[in-house]
């Protein structure tokens, strides 16, 4: 967006400033351009740029002369930490040019600037939790400088609103990441099965720079105590062979094999779809009706690989 602010006299100015919303602090481009009345050579002029409050906020000069208009070098200037509107204003001073003398001529621009958002994230959730028992959270946050969350509060609550949990981001970031921070919170199921969505909260803060409220909603998958377990030997189908590794599944509960070809999966009673999936064999899947411990057997049945020759045939 560029403003041009012609005065009677000699010179009107031309002020581009990008983008003209921004974040706190994030770069800001500024382009400016001097035109006199006569299409006069004005490189090696000096104008400056104003902040609102009449602060020099930099200094350039003329480069460049295209037979009109006299235009400076492109400029990087940092948004302020503020948030709100902000006015940038151009400003060519009353000066002397081989005899003639040109009057002050401004222009101004209006920046925007907007807080920081902050992404939070929740993970390490219990597949399922069983209810009234005590679960753990990862509670993680990053905002817009590589330390911007580092030791902020967070807020965990329930599906009613109440408060669950309360703690505070590390100070050092999460392994293998540059700016997230996050911190366990010690959290108990809701005594009612069933689906519940919760929310992690995250106050927005002034320093080292402006950021907004953010908050994520996570589901907690709550069910009665498991109170029987079936275990499943699954087998190769052609060696029958036990296959360590492979998940068994009956939703929300799962298990894996293990040296033996053996899972063992608690759950509650009732009617139960089971699937068994591993690495190059084909998803197993059945029924289960489970009024007690259960044992059955799974028999994998390898995928079939093609084979390359045959895509010339």
């Amino acid at each position: 967006m560029t403003h041009t602010s012609d005065q009677r006299r000699r010179a009107s100015c031309a002020l581009e400033i990008s983008p003209t919303e921004a974040l706190a602090g994030a770069s800001l481009t500024v382009q400016a351009a001097l035109t006199s009345s006569d299409a006069r050579d004005l490189r090696g002029v000096a104008c400056h740029l104003e902040g609102a409050d009449g602060s020099v906020v930099c200094r350039f000069e003329f480069a460049s002369y295209d037979g009109t208009t006299s235009r400076a070098n492109e400029l990087e200037i940092a948004a302020p930490v503020e948030v709100g509107e902000h006015v940038f204003t151009m400003v060519f001073p009353q000066q002397a040019d081989r005899g003639d003398v040109f009057e002050e001529a401004r222009t101004a621009v209006t920046v925007t600037v907007a807080p920081h958002p902050v992404h939070v994230t929740v993970w390490g959730l219990p597949a399922p939790a069983t209810t009234g028992a005590p679960f753990t959270v990862f509670v993680g946050a990053k905002g817009g400088s590589p330390t911007a969350t580092a030791g902020k509060p967070f807020v965990v609550r329930d599906d009613a609103g109440a408060v669950a949990a309360e703690g505070v981001l590390g100070h050092e970031p999460w392994r293998g990441t540059a700016a997230l921070y996050a911190a366990e919170a010690a959290l108990e199921a809701p005594t009612a099965s069933g689906v519940h969505r919760w929310t992690a909260h995250v106050a927005g803060f002034d320093a080292p720079l402006p950021h907004v409220d953010a908050e994520r909603a996570f589901t907690v998958t709550v069910v009665e105590p498991p109170s029987h377990e079936v275990i499943v030997k699954v087998l190769d189908h052609e060696t029958r062979a036990p296959v360590q590794g492979v998940q068994v599944v009956m939703h929300p509960f799962h298990a894996r094999t293990d040296g033996d070809g053996v899972a063992r999966v608690k759950v509650t009673p009732g009617e139960h779809r089971m699937f068994v999936s591993g690495y190059d064999y084909l998803t197993f899947g059945t029924a289960v009706t489970v009024q007690g411990d259960v044992s059955l057997e799974a028999e994998l049945v390898r995928e079939v690989q093609d084979d390359p020759a045959d895509l010339y045939v």
